[in-house]
């Protein structure tokens, strides 16, 4: 059944290199390193070819029968919400709209319109097995790319020696996030292999999922990695699989995850032992800056990424002591609720919400990993601020894709 859903009708096959080509582009983030690209907008025009090749199948009838049901409706529309907070935030602030000229809103802005065509194509059973392997083969180039620039070109940070990579997303702990987020989805197709008895393509699942967790381990993101972990310890908490097969796959992790932290990890354990250390005070003062914005700007907010500017007032700290460099609020409901008012914090909690109960009610026999991914992403939130963050909510409109796919027929 694999091998057959792999293979993309003709009608279908511009439609999925479309999606396939934004993916690459957006994922791996070797966009931003490449001024051809950069010159031709390469990025615009992959997702001007999906909105075009999307028209196209329903202007033929080829998705007769593939809509957005009621949930996933409200999902998009909040996800049009969500962009457009910002906007109103900036007219609301006067700060004439100069948002637009951000580079991180206007990938946004384009994953927002991307969305629903990720949508359609995930949850299509003829071409979603397909486009969740290049998603989850994009991830892995990302991975390599990640270790490239860390290990080769030694971009850290001087203080901690911790990742800190002159490209898109290189903070460590959004990259661990993004890692993390990812482990079980080719945990998923490795289960999907396993039940169907294709051992090559199982033990490649496998592979990429230990290379992404490694990747994870790399970043020394503490929060994300505690979120890791109660990720993996919910999804074999479930009844997946057999007993057997799941104490092998536990044992494999344990076994692989303590060698790993103990050969390269030095630094990660002395991180865990220093809970109180300068970077955790420091995180739960742009709380409390966090709640003094919000308690200024309630309802319109301070602006995208604006409210850092009050850091230093609001709490008080010595600018000497970080080199001038204000803190961004460490908790993504805060953040919201502090830049983009109650607006923006209600339309990103219904967007995960939605997700949440769109991938609940489905009745896709992978459903726990998709939820495990889920909560992963919920509790990264937890510590850091990745609202603005498109592959956050790329990932949510695609896991909630997948489980209205239906690939796989069969219990648990």
């Amino acid at each position: 059944m694999m091998n057959e859903s792999l293979t993309i009708p003709r009608p279908f096959q511009p439609f999925a290199m479309a999606i396939i080509g934004f993916l690459f582009l957006t994922v791996t983030t070797l966009l931003g390193h490449n001024e051809l690209f950069n010159n031709l907008h390469i990025e615009l025009v992959f997702l001007l070819l999906s909105i075009a090749t999307t028209v196209h199948l329903f202007s033929k009838k080829i998705m007769n029968g593939q809509d957005f049901p009621p949930l996933v409706s409200i999902l998009i529309l909040c996800v049009f919400i969500f962009i457009c907070s910002p906007l109103i935030t900036s007219l609301f602030n006067q700060d004439y709209l100069a948002i637009l000229k951000n580079d991180e809103y206007k990938s946004l802005f384009k994953m927002s319109l991307f969305c629903p065509i990720a949508y359609l194509g995930f949850s299509n059973k003829k071409i979603s097995p397909l486009l969740l392997k290049f998603f989850t083969f994009f991830y892995a180039i990302l991975g390599f790319y990640f270790l490239y620039r860390y290990l080769i070109l030694h971009e850290v940070r001087e203080y901690d020696l911790r990742p800190a990579l002159k490209m898109r997303h290189g903070d460590a702990n959004f990259l661990c996030t993004f890692f993390s987020m990812m482990v079980p989805l080719p945990l998923m197709q490795a289960w999907w292999s396993y039940k169907s008895n294709q051992k090559i393509n199982m033990i490649i699942m496998i592979s990429t999922a230990l290379f992404l967790m490694v990747c994870a381990i790399l970043t020394q993101s503490r929060m994300g990695l505690i979120a890791l972990l109660i990720g993996m310890i919910y999804l074999f908490s479930k009844p997946l699989i057999s007993s057997k097969v799941k104490v092998a796959l536990v044992a494999l992790l344990l076994v692989f995850s303590g060698a790993l932290t103990y050969s390269v990890g030095e630094n990660l354990i002395h991180r865990y032992s220093q809970l109180s250390d300068k970077s955790n005070s420091d995180r739960f003062l742009t709380f409390k800056n966090g709640f003094k914005v919000f308690e200024d700007n309630p309802v319109i907010g301070a602006g995208f990424h604006r409210a850092k500017y009050s850091f230093y007032e609001n709490t008080q700290y010595p600018h000497f002591q970080s080199e001038f460099r204000p803190l961004e609020v460490h908790n993504t409901p805060l953040s919201l609720l502090a830049e983009l008012g109650l607006l923006g914090f209600a339309s990103f909690g219904l967007i995960f919400l939605m997700s949440l109960k769109i991938v609940s009610k489905s009745t896709h026999p992978g459903k726990p990993f998709l939820l495990c991914s889920l909560f992963i992403l919920f509790l990264s939130g937890m510590s850091v601020g990745i609202a603005y963050k498109d592959l956050v909510l790329l990932q949510m409109i695609i896991i909630a894709g997948i489980s209205q796919a239906q690939l796989y027929r069969g219990d648990i």
